[in-house]
């Protein structure tokens, strides 16, 4: 009964209400009529009530009294005496008791049973419970029920998209990525009898399937038999004339009113909408018409023959031209009608339209209609757009060969340009071949007389060079581009991306956020023609929010972001959008969120990710897995981070070293993950990434170095411009000079960020430094606020959490490393490998932990710690 708590309110009340006769039951077919009506006839059963239930059928429709049949004895005589008797028969069944009549499908009850059920409500002899179809008609006495009756009519909606949502989780016992549940909310509508079938056939296929915590859909989403057949029932009761447009619609929706207009009667479409078959809705200044649900579209397209199929298309086609194609999108629909029903159509219209298919971002499809324009002569425009085409579908060495000859070919700038760069995008992100990207790409700014088309090549060299992780060597590049750009170019959104990105890795994120905002009223204007600059660009904004530390506003952004991705299909999209919430909720310290987000960014990212974020989004779960204190999945998580790198892909090199530091902490070797810590901060400082430098040194701090990490966050607050950075490095300096205020007082500032895990910390940090100093009222209330920080974080586990409380907080670093590590069940000898230490010197510290502790063996270590 999910999603239907106020619908069982209104049951109970139209039960329990003496001036109320009944209750009819409405919906379409699917939407869980009859489910509510059995649980109100199980209500009423708990309540006293003597319950009679039947169903309507239409075969029963011949037959009087025939779906009541099994409720009454043999009846003969005069209609008028049958009717007197049957209602007779019905009382004497209540036996004294509150009588309700359940029928299910009452609207296909033959004339005499309808009769009889009115009757028995006037006379208020029973309480009728009926449900009845939508858009089917229903015997005047059963619609007298509500009409003229006191019976309460209730019209059952389908489920929301929150409740489906849940419904989902819930049946499958999991999360469930958010492309799963868009794609299962499009095709059910919300109908639980749709979504029902649709959950069970991907089940039983293995369509629908759990890897790692994470439930998602692979392959098509497909209406299976019994699906099928329901839909067969629904539409089969329709006349041929009624059907034809219905083939129309399931290959060509949405279509305009005019044009199915032309291809037949207008009355008949007016019949389907009124009976619930079709809709029509507003899409700008058009009206669009499209089938009820999108598995009737698949359902029918199942059924047609292969001509029929050819014969709908073409006819499609020829409308269209007909009517005008006046849409981009309309082209491609044109083109593809043309290629599948067997035409083909001129190399012109084929390469348009499989360049709107690539911006479509289907590129199979893309794919197909540039072989087509190749065979039609299409020359270099076709070939460009297969190359383009074979990219998105990471067929990268195809797509170099061909671009290699394109480029050789290129005869004007515009052709050299457009080949340039999407050669270059193939050489960098899907062969990892960053040098022989820049070259291209040096070569066509050489060559390219054109300014703006010059300038257009810039931009997108000093994007590949953030990713070649030469961020000041990007902005070098672009910072012309800025000075003198129009706000409203498009160039300029690509520009402003690619410094935006720079800037964050510099240490300039709060300024480099900014810059990306300044253009995203830009970026949205042309999103319906290029859809992933919007998105490359909020990436970017984001991007700077998680280096700054603004967690508060990214938070939101994220999963906003991550919502239209999803409502629009855009796999790329989703996966680093989720990616971004990912790292963003790890920053925020909200650890089992964090892992969630990010484990599906990375189910996504295998699949497909072009632009090599995967190692990223894998070193952000370490992190996450890291900080909650479960070495297997970080482990894991680094060593996939490391194998999936590609060469060339510098720019998240610190991330990934970082990665590494916080899985050897959750496995209890601090020592190393100081070691790992302090080489990602120093390859931070070597590559000028001082803004991923900057998190290193505060991981550095966080697991214990603090003589090494204080000085350099000194330094690097220098060069980093958020608020943040002034509160690691105040956070530093308050821990060297052992201040419980000052300590106080940074957790506040980092707090004020949103990043509450690292607040809890140095809280925590404050808590012992007023108990050292004899401050014990100041040491609780700091203590209380570190645990109320920690509820935040949802498990986690840092060496910075400890309390005073905690009998661990006695133990000195080393004394807590070589425990945690003893009560993993390594052995001293296995200890002092891989901390350089002898024996005996682990066995000293050991026995020091355990008189601490007030332990004596390895076995109560481990249950001490858990």
């Amino acid at each position: 009964m999910v999603g239907r708590d106020q619908e069982m309110g209104v049951v109970r009340e139209a039960l329990t209400d003496d001036r109320t006769t009944g209750l009819v039951l409405a919906g379409a077919a699917g939407v869980g009529k009859t489910r509510l009506a059995r649980a109100a006839a199980a209500d009423a059963e708990a309540a006293g009530h003597a319950v009679a239930r039947a169903v309507a059928t239409r075969a029963a429709s011949a037959i009087p009294f025939g779906a009541l049949a099994q409720l009454l004895p043999p009846l003969e005589g005069r209609p008028a005496g049958i009717l007197r008797r049957a209602a007779a028969a019905l009382r004497e069944r209540a036996a004294g008791r509150p009588l309700v009549i359940a029928v299910d499908d009452a609207d296909l009850l033959d004339a005499a049973s309808a009769t009889l059920l009115q009757q028995l409500e006037s006379a208020r002899d029973a309480f009728v419970l009926a449900t009845v179809r939508t858009g089917q008609p229903a015997p005047d006495p059963i619609v007298a029920l509500w009409k003229d009756g006191s019976c309460e009519y209730l019209e059952l909606q389908p489920l929301s998209r929150e409740h489906v949502d849940g419904l989902i989780r819930e049946v499958l016992g999991g999360a469930v990525d958010g492309r799963t549940l868009q794609r299962v909310w499009t095709a059910s509508h919300g109908n639980p009898l749709f979504l029902r079938e649709l959950i069970r056939d991907g089940l039983e296929h293995g369509a629908l399937a759990e890897a790692d915590g994470l439930w998602r859909w692979h392959g098509p989403l497909r209406a299976g038999n019994r699906l099928t057949e329901l839909i067969d029932a629904r539409l089969g009761t329709l006349s041929a004339e009624e059907q034809a447009p219905l083939g129309l619609l399931a290959f060509g929706e949405p279509l305009g009113p005019d044009l199915l207009e032309s291809l037949g009667a207008p009355h008949v479409l007016e019949a389907l909408e009124r009976r619930g078959v079709l809709e029509v809705t507003q899409d700008g200044r058009r009206l669009e018409v499209r089938l009820a649900h999108p598995l009737y579209a698949q359902a029918l397209r199942a059924r047609a023959s292969v001509l029929a199929a050819r014969t709908l298309q073409r006819r499609l086609a020829d409308a269209l031209e007909a009517t005008g194609a006046r849409r981009r999108a309309d082209l491609r629909r044109l083109a593809t009608w043309r290629l599948e029903s067997g035409g083909g159509g001129s190399a012109d219209l084929l390469v348009a339209a499989a360049r709107e298919a690539q911006t479509g971002l289907d590129a199979q499809l893309a794919e197909r209609l540039a072989r087509a324009a190749i065979d039609a002569g299409g020359g270099f425009p076709a070939r460009h757009a297969l190359a383009r085409a074979l990219t998105r579908q990471e067929r990268f060495d195809e797509a170099e060969t061909l671009f290699a000859a394109l480029e050789r070919e290129a005869s004007g700038d515009p052709d050299r340009a457009v080949v340039a760069e999407a050669r270059a995008r193939n050489l960098m992100w899907g062969l990892g071949r960053a040098r022989e990207a820049e070259k291209v790409l040096l070569a066509a700014e050489a060559a390219i007389a054109d300014g703006a088309l010059r300038e257009d090549v810039v931009a997108v060299r000093a994007w590949m060079l953030c990713f070649a992780g030469r961020p000041a060597d990007a902005l070098d590049a672009v910072s012309p581009l800025l000075d003198r750009a129009d706000d409203d170019a498009s160039l300029n959104v690509r520009a402003a991306m690619a410094a935006a990105n720079a800037m964050a890795m510099v240490g300039r994120a709060g300024a480099g956020a900014e810059l990306a905002d300044r253009y995203r009223a830009a970026a949205r204007d042309r999103a319906r023609r290029r859809p992933l600059l919007l998105a490359q660009l909020e990436t970017v904004r984001l991007f700077c929010l998680y280096v700054s530390g603004e967690l508060e506003a990214g938070a939101a952004e994220a999963r906003r972001a991550y919502d239209i991705a999803v409502a629009a299909g855009i796999d790329e999209g989703v996966a680093v959008f989720a990616s971004a919430a990912g790292g963003i909720s790890l920053a925020r310290g909200e650890i089992r969120t964090a892992i969630r987000w990010l484990k599906e960014a990375a189910a996504v990212m295998r699949d497909f990710d072009p632009l090599g974020f995967l190692p990223w989004t894998l070193a952000l779960l370490a992190q996450a897995a890291g900080q909650g204190g479960d070495p297997a999945v970080a482990l894991a998580a680094v060593a996939e981070a490391e194998e999936r790198q590609r060469a060339g892909m510098r720019m998240f090199d610190v991330d990934v070293g970082r990665a590494r530091a916080w899985a050897a902490a959750a496995a209890g070797e601090l020592s190393r993950a100081r070691r790992l810590a302090l080489e990602a901060a120093d390859r931070g400082r070597s590559q000028g990434h001082f803004g991923f430098e900057l998190l290193a040194l505060h991981d550095l701090l966080r697991l214990g170095d603090v003589a090494t990490a204080a000085p350099r966050l000194a330094e690097a607050v220098r060069v980093n411009d958020a608020a943040f950075a002034h509160a690691c490095a105040a956070h530093a300096s308050a821990l060297i000079a052992g201040d419980g205020g000052a300590l106080d007082a940074a957790a506040g500032a980092l707090a004020a960020t949103g990043s509450w895990l690292r607040a809890a910390e140095v809280a925590a940090s404050a808590a012992r430094a007023h108990h050292e100093a004899g401050r014990e009222a100041s040491a609780r209330a700091s203590r209380a606020r570190a645990a109320r920080l920690a509820e935040r974080c949802e498990g986690a586990s840092t060496p910075g959490l400890l309390l005073d409380g905690d009998p661990f907080a006695e133990l000195t670093g080393r004394e807590f490393e070589i425990a945690t590590l003893a009560a993993r069940g390594l052995a001293n000898a296995e200890i002092a490998e891989r901390l350089v230490l002898s024996v005996r010197t682990v066995e000293n510290h050991l026995q020091r932990s355990y008189g601490k502790l007030g332990v004596t063996s390895r076995q109560q270590l481990a249950e001490l710690l858990g």
